[in-house]
Formats: C-alpha cells, sequence, structure tokens
C-alpha cells in the first residue's frame, strides 16, 4: 500500500481521532523530509557543477601558465619539470653520449623587428620560426620556447657530437631561411649553444648553465654554433671578474658618499602562531592564546639630508628613480643589509628572513642580479635570509623580463614579497607566474578594520585569495590591538606595524631582539 492510499485510509476515518491527528502530522513530517532530500539533492549538483568548473579553471590556468601564448609551444616553467624527469630517469647511466641541450637565440635582427614592425606581425615570424624548428626535430626531441626570442632544444640518444653539430645547422639554415611577409623577404639569423649530458652536467641548473656559456661564446664570436667546454667557464669567469673590478672602482667612492647621507631603519615583521597553552604570550577577547614564533624585519631607507633634515622615502626614491641613481643607492642597500645580517647573526641573534624593497628600474638592471649574488657570498648568508620585495603595481611594468629575472633568483633560493597588494590593478594575471612568498597588505585597509565594513570586505576578499594560490600574508599598519585580533581570527599570521615597534636604527633593532619584548605594555 502507498502512501496516497493510506492517507485516504485516514481520511476516511470518522471525527478527528488521536489517530487521525497523529498520522497527519507524520504525513506532514514526511512531506519536509521529502522537500528538503529534493533541495540537498539540488545543492548537491549545484556543487558538482561548481567544483567541474572549478577544476576545468585550474587546468586552463595550468595550461596557460606552462604554454607560450604565441607559439604555443611549452615554457620555461614546463622545460623544468620535463629536465627534471628526464635527468632523473638517465642518472646512474654511463653511457658517453645520451643527449645535448640546443639554446637557440635569434639576434639583433629580431630586436631591430621589435622597434619597427607591429607585434602582431613579429608574433606571425616567431611561429613560424618554432614550426620550421618542430618540424626539424619531429620525434626526436622537444622544443620549448623559453623566452621571447630563445628556444630550448632537448634531443636524447646515443648521437655523436658530428651528429649534434649537423642538427644545429640543419637548425640555424631552417631559421635563415627568407620569411615571406606581405610580399616582402625577411631574414634572421641565430647562434646556438650546445651542452651535452651527461658529459656537461647531471643536474637541470648546470646543462642549462654551460649551453647559455656555450650560446655566449657563439654570438661572441660570430660563428653558427660551439660547444660547451670547461675553459669557456673559465674564461666567462675571468671576464666577470674584471668587469666586477671595473664597477666596484667606479661605484666605491659612490657608496662611501651614500653612506655619508643614508642610514638603514629596520621594523620589526612579528609572526605568531597559536598557541592553546596555558600562558601564551597573547590572549584574545575571545579566549584564543598565541605566541611569536620569529621575528623578521624590512629594511627601509632614510635619508638625513645635511640642510633639509630627514627626507621621507615617498619623496626622494621616486627621483632616484627618474634619474638612475637608485641603482646605486640599491646595491648600497644590499650590500648593507647583507653586512648587518652577518653582524647580528655573529653575534648569535636570532632573526628571521629581512625584506629589502625593489625599485623596477633596479630590478631590470643588469647588475641588479650579480649584486645579489655577491653581496650574499661575501657575508656568508643562505637564501633564506633575504626576501625582496616589489610593489603590486611595479609589476605591470615589464613583467615577461620581472618574472624571468625572479625565477632566476629563486633557482637559487630567493623568494619574495609582493609590497602594497590590493592597490594595484594589473598583476594579478601574473602572480601565479612568480616565485612569490607572501603577499603585503597594504596598511590602508588595515587602519580602518574594526570601523569599517568596507575594509574588513577586502581584506577579507585578499585573505581567501592569498588562501587560493597558496601564499602567506604580511599585514602592515597593525597600530592598536584590535587591529591585530581581527587579522589573526581572519587567518594572517605575519604583522607589522607601530603596535610592535617603529623602524629603528640598527642597534635599537639588535636591543629589540635582545630584549624580547615584543608586545606593548598593556
Amino acid at each position: 500500500m502507498g502512501l496516497s492510499e493510506l492517507k485516504q485510509l485516514v481520511e476516511d476515518l470518522p471525527g478527528e481521532s488521536a489517530l487521525k491527528r497523529e498520522v497527519h502530522g507524520a504525513f506532514q513530517h514526511i512531506r519536509r523530509l521529502k522537500d528538503e532530500k529534493t533541495s540537498l539533492n539540488e545543492s548537491n549538483q549545484e556543487l558538482l557543477r561548481q567544483l567541474s568548473e572549478e577544476r576545468q579553471r585550474r587546468e586552463d590556468l595550468n595550461q596557460r601558465v606552462q604554454i607560450n601564448r604565441i607559439t604555443g609551444l611549452p615554457n620555461h616553467h614546463r622545460m623544468a619539470s620535463d629536465m627534471n624527469e628526464l635527468l632523473s630517469a638517465f642518472r646512474g647511466e654511463r653511457d658517453t653520449h645520451r643527449g645535448a641541450i640546443f639554446f637557440l637565440r635569434l639576434d639583433r635582427s629580431f630586436q631591430t623587428m621589435q622597434s619597427t614592425m607591429k607585434p602582431q606581425m613579429l608574433e606571425w615570424i616567431l611561429y613560424q620560426v618554432s614550426q620550421r624548428i618542430q618540424e626539424i626535430i619531429g620525434d626526436n626531441g622537444t622544443v620549448y620556447h623559453s623566452r621571447e626570442n630563445e628556444f630550448v632544444i632537448i634531443l636524447t640518444g646515443n648521437l655523436s657530437k658530428r651528429e649534434f653539430s649537423a642538427f644545429g645547422s640543419r637548425l640555424r639554415a631552417e631559421v635563415r631561411r627568407p620569411h615571406n611577409l606581405s610580399g616582402y623577404n625577411i631574414h634572421i639569423d641565430c647562434h646556438i649553444g650546445i651542452a651535452e649530458f651527461p658529459q656537461h652536467g647531471r643536474e637541470k641548473g648546470r646543462l642549462l648553465q654551460n649551453a647559455d656559456i656555450a650560446l655566449q661564446a657563439a654570438e661572441e664570436r660570430s660563428v653558427e654554433l660551439v660547444f660547451f667546454e670547461e675553459d669557456l667557464r673559465e674564461q666567462v669567469v675571468e671576464k666577470m671578474e674584471l668587469q666586477n673590478s671595473i664597477l666596484r672602482a667606479l661605484e666605491q667612492q659612490a657608496i662611501v658618499e651614500i653612506g655619508k647621507q643614508f642610514e638603514i631603519y629596520y621594523q620589526p615583521i612579528i609572526n605568531i602562531t597559536e598557541d592553546p597553552g596555558e600562558s601564551p604570550m597573547i590572549r584574545l577577547e575571545d579566549g584564543s592564546g598565541w605566541r611569536i614564533s620569529d621575528v623578521g624585519a624590512e629594511a627601509l631607507i632614510r635619508w638625513n639630508h645635511p640642510n633639509k633634515g630627514l627626507i621621507p622615502p615617498d619623496r626622494f626614491i621616486p627621483l632616484a628613480e627618474e634619474t638612475g641613481l637608485i641603482i646605486p643607492i640599491g646595491n648600497w642597500i644590499i650590500y648593507n643589509v647583507s653586512e648587518q645580517i652577518r653582524a647580528w647573526r655573529d653575534k648569535g641573534l636570532e632573526l628571521g628572513p629581512v625584506s629589502v624593497n625593489i625599485s623596477p628600474r633596479q630590478f631590470h638592471s643588469e647588475t641588479f642580479v650579480h649584486s645579489v649574488r655577491n653581496a650574499m657570498a661575501n657575508n656568508r648568508l643562505s637564501s633564506e635570509s633575504f626576501r625582496f620585495e616589489i610593489t603590486e603595481t611595479s609589476i605591470a611594468q615589464d613583467p615577461e623580463t620581472m618574472i624571468k629575472t625572479m625565477w632566476e633568483l629563486h633557482d637559487e633560493g630567493v623568494y619574495f614579497y609582493i609590497d602594497d597588494f590590493g592597490t594595484g590593478y594589473s598583476s594579478l594575471s601574473y602572480v601565479h607566474q612568480m616565485p612569490v612568498k607572501k603577499i603585503k597588505i597594504d596598511k590602508s585597509f588595515v587602519f580602518q578594520l574594526h570601523e569599517d565594513k568596507r575594509e574588513q570586505t577586502i581584506v577579507r576578499t585578499i585573505i581567501a585569495m592569498a588562501k587560493e594560490l597558496g601564499l602567506g600574508l604580511v599585514a602592515e599598519g597593525v597600530e592598536e590591538k584590535a587591529h591585530l585580533s581581527y587579522l589573526l581570527q581572519a587567518g594572517v599570521r605575519s604583522f607589522q606595524g607601530y603596535y610592535f615597534s617603529r623602524p629603528l636604527q640598527a642597534a635599537h633593532f639588535a636591543s629589540f631582539l635582545e630584549a624580547k619584548s615584543y608586545l606593548p605594555d598593556e
């Protein structure tokens, strides 16, 4: 008997018996359960749809990150992953020839076209070059479009050096073959550097570096291709040492002068972790307990002008950026901070990473990466000692170059913070491509947190976005315990602001670390 028949039988009962009322109540309950089940099924279907869309979005995003949009070839991200797998498979092999890496870079004629041709025409030529390279390679290897004018080809198999050389000559001949565009024959040349594996290296970084050294030699000699040899490395090192000597001779006096008027201050960055114990360092109104796990800092430059007194950074940094003086000033900051970190470490002070602000012009200078390496090596610092901060708005100025430089340093263990996050509008599409450790919530959003619902919404959105991207957070401008309490409960664990400390001179910051009294008296 179904529910409808049972209901009809109950309806036929005389009067308003207790049984009749009870059965009516049961029917209403069953109807509610059915409605809830229907609603739950609809919710489940919607959730499954959203999960499917999110999965597809992630797959599309991952595809875009690993594929060059112009040529459709895998880029340097995919190359790094593929090389690790390839070299892992070859570890332990003793064959003399297992494969080779070809660095192919288009010559100066391509740079000339960049300044004279429309972007669409340039993209067409790059696409044609990529197609020609792929036709030659076939199933014998893989080609990657690693940079705008550079391709990397990986060949595997027990080939001889002569065979690799012949293959390189075919590559160059195909690139040099005229490109017909709107009735014009366009000629492009290229140079090729070759590193064989395993004899020229069994690690990705070593092999890529050796192939790049060979490519530089081919360009300097104006020849078709060059195979890597150890004496090439020695020549590169000697050349770099000479260049460094010249730079040091030119910069030494400038750095001395900078040090007479400029000074580095350090503002603590406090990292906090939950501690449910009986005696946490911080107890919030909701009863949760927290303790400070470690303390880092942000290095901030100050200018003590001999006549005008203290000039704030927002007044002189833009001028230094505009005139190019930001490069020697920036190098001085990096060296000064490195020496200071080493001095504190030698004293036994416990110190987390120190972050240094990098301006766009300094970031794009040819000496930036080398200055960082030198500063770290001279002061025996690990990559964990440094973090570099770049502003969200600066990323949009030249994102491709910036991403390349960031990954070059990241390969040595250096991470980056994005400063003033939430104030820019054009960097979000690039964040996932960068070796970013944390984003810093701009202080303008933090000041009114406990009073302004709009600021709370913005901050919670930034926190959710960081969580989705797998990034840490630093909240700037924390001036009150109310700020700290709100942000802790929202998921932030690193803080910077006057609640803990103003920026301090180096000696006072050392005292701050030694005293370990990081919280204000309340």
